[in-house]
């Protein structure tokens, strides 16, 4: 838990203070595992009261102004977290600044694909390595950092009262959706099977189906601005991503992060 104090000039009081904190540790300290958003009430009862050593708020709880609030699925069950990671990064977002894949010191050294910008992030990441193998094998999480931005127009999270199982959900979902890691991944055959029933033009497929297995190879270096843009943009249209190392044309499976179950599934392509 933080507690934070500023001196603001025509603040109430003179002062402006924040409150930060964790509503899964705050119940369950030795834990990795998640809580719900109608738990909420629990934590608060846990850290108003040492918030308010430190701060005499000018209002009740429920009117505390929302800053930020990150929300999180687990998905088990991945049979290859580390390609889902890789394989999702190339894929466009609408107003993302950062898109990268790193190996997150905050997590332990989890590789970890990160896209957003100020507004908010979104991460995906293997719980597994960052809880030192105290998560099963196989999990995966999804979170969404939400600043104010994002959680008042994609959410109408303005104050504590706002946080809700119906808005949390929504919001969610909705990050869920932007960030596009629901996106099936697998060899190269599945995405020419898309392009080809997509309804572009002969050479419109063509050109898309060498800008994905250049972006897959790491050859993007012979593309114009404008075409780039281009094809980014039927990219996202129709999801095409190519798990790393399955460039051939052979076949296979593949899989893809179900929100409503929490699992990866897999069909035949």
């Amino acid at each position: 838990m933080f507690v934070g104090v500023s001196e603001v000039a025509g603040a109430p009081g003179g002062a402006w203070g924040k409150v930060e904190f964790n509503p899964s540790r705050v119940l369950d300290p030795d834990g990795w595992g998640l809580v719900r958003p109608d738990e909420l009430s629990h934590a608060l009862a846990e850290v108003v009261p040492i918030a308010r050593q430190h701060l005499r708020p000018a209002a009740e709880v429920a009117a505390w102004g929302v800053r930020r609030i990150d929300l999180a699925r687990d998905f088990e069950g991945v049979s290859k977290p580390a390609n889902i990671v890789r394989a999702l990064a190339p894929l466009p977002r609408p107003w993302a600044r950062r898109n990268l894949v790193h190996s997150d010191p905050s997590r332990q050294g989890a590789q970890t694909l990160m896209v957003g910008s100020g507004a908010g992030v979104v991460r995906l990441y293997d719980k597994n390595a960052e809880t030192e193998g105290r998560a099963p094998e196989g999990v995966l999480r999804w979170e969404a950092e939400c600043r104010r931005h994002w959680a008042a127009k994609y959410g109408g999270l303005l104050a504590v009262a706002d946080i809700t199982q119906v808005s949390c959900v929504a919001l969610a979902e909705d990050r869920w959706a932007w960030s596009g890691m629901g996106t099936e991944v697998g060899a190269m055959s599945r995405v020419y099977e898309l392009v080809r029933s997509s309804g572009l033009s002969v050479r419109e497929q063509n050109g898309l189906l060498v800008f994905v297995w250049g972006q897959a190879a790491g050859d993007m270096a012979y593309l114009a601005k404008a075409s780039l843009a281009k094809y980014r943009r039927l990219q996202r249209a129709l999801r095409l991503v190519v798990e790393p190392g399955s460039l051939d044309m052979s076949g296979g499976v593949v899989s893809r992060l179900d929100w409503g179950t929490g699992r990866e599934v897999f069909r035949v392509a």
